[in-house]
């Protein structure tokens, strides 16, 4: 049986690479993404998307619209707030 033991603690860091799912799973990711990018845990589009990276929703046409890079750089800006 393989058992793993981490060596050193670490930081889990958010930002425009994270996946959505990552971004809505803590309260604080969530009230960001929200902030910025106002209703995203409660689009039904974007709820099937979970697996996509945020950024990645700035190529669909529909989305882009709202999912602007200005919007991804916000985003991230607050997300690195995050200690």
């Amino acid at each position: 049986m393989f058992e793993y033991t981490p060596t050193n603690s670490f930081n889990l860091t958010y930002n425009y690479s994270s996946s959505i799912r990552d971004l809505l799973s803590t309260n604080e990711t969530r009230a960001i993404s929200n902030d910025v990018f106002l209703g995203l845990a409660e689009n039904s589009f974007v709820v099937q998307q979970m697996e996509k990276l945020i950024i990645q929703l700035t190529q669909i046409p529909i989305v882009s619209m709202f999912v602007s890079k200005e919007k991804i750089n916000e985003l991230d800006k607050k997300l690195a707030q995050i200690k």
